[in-house]
């Protein structure tokens, strides 16, 4: 029994389970747009490290057959896995502008999705006519090239979360995003240094690598959310700017006062002082605007008005 190779099976298979459970909590309890683009990010950056691990495990079945079955394993992983590159970094690109209240841009999003679907193309006919020529050496250096692509487009959002963080009034959050940057900049700094092969790292510690990637800024934003979740959640605006929320949702006056102040993080107290109400009056305007909304927390009520606004803003 291999001990170290099974341990390392185990540790994998824990750091998955990890990263996926507390990002998906993370938008479950904040109902953030980028949250959600960052989950789904983070389950294919992990379904492309199986892959990888899967295609190692074929191989090692297979190295008694011939070399033909290994190309074949190999053709059929590459198809299934070279789609869900752009789907990661679709999803990476849309996370780090979304932390910056930025969109990604349609014009680059529509040339995005042309230059991966024409290169999706060109690799499917690449593979189909290496595997009858038996010559992969053009089929090599289109992955190479992709591999490059993909730690280009990885650098070039972080790098864009640095800068914009600058650009954030809010000193505490432009600190948060900056950080966040700062570690993804260093992960991938690491990251390069060893699949360059500065440092040969043993096949298993690199796979370690892949799919520990992101629990230090994942961790990292679910500690700032808790701390600060509203101050993330909802961009500055006016009561006037809602109306039309309100009136959808039959929110009374009272219930909208309420509910601002509930957004600047105002407690029960604080707001039964500010509006010279009881408490148990405070109390059950809460809960009818939480039954009224269908949430749960403030931060889904934050959610649901930002939603609102780039909606109106259209």
């Amino acid at each position: 029994m291999n001990v170290p190779l099974i341990g390392s099976y185990v540790l994998i298979f824990l750091l998955c389970v990890a990263t996926v459970s507390f990002s998906f909590r993370l938008y479950d309890k904040f109902r953030l747009k980028f949250l959600y683009f960052y989950l789904y990010y983070i389950i294919v950056h992990n379904i492309l490290g199986f892959f990888y691990l899967f295609g190692i495990y074929l191989n090692n079945q297979l190295l008694f057959f011939s070399f033909e079955s290994k190309d074949l394993v190999t053709q059929v992983l590459g198809f299934l896995v070279y789609p869900f590159i752009p789907v990661m970094l679709f999803m990476f690109i849309n996370f780090a502008t979304g932390l910056i209240d930025k969109r990604f841009p349609k014009s680059f999003r529509n040339v995005f999705f042309v230059f991966w679907g024409i290169l999706i193309l060109v690799y499917m006919f690449v593979a189909g006519r290496s595997f009858s020529t038996r010559d992969n050496s053009l089929l090599k250096g289109i992955w190479d090239v992709t591999y490059l692509l993909e730690g280009i487009t990885l650098l070039a959002a972080t790098s864009y979360l640095l800068v914009k963080s600058r650009q954030v009034t809010d000193k505490k959050r432009g600190k948060a995003i900056s950080t966040i940057g700062l570690m993804y900049f260093i992960i991938l700094a690491s990251y390069a240094v060893l699949f360059l092969q500065v440092i040969k790292p043993t096949l298993y510690f690199f796979l370690i690598l892949h799919f520990s990637f992101n629990i230090l800024p994942l961790v990292y934003l679910g500690i700032y959310l808790k701390k600060h979740h509203v101050d993330i959640a909802l961009p500055r605006i006016d009561e006037g700017d809602l109306d039309s929320f309100f009136d959808e949702h039959n929110i009374t006056r009272r219930e909208s006062e309420i509910l601002m102040l509930l957004l600047k993080g105002k407690r029960t107290r604080d707001i039964e002082k500010e509006l010279f109400i009881s408490y148990h009056t405070v109390k059950n305007h809460i809960h009818n605007i939480y039954q009224k909304l269908h949430v749960k927390n403030r931060l889904q009520i934050a959610s649901l008005l930002r939603d609102h606004l780039d909606r109106s803003r259209q």
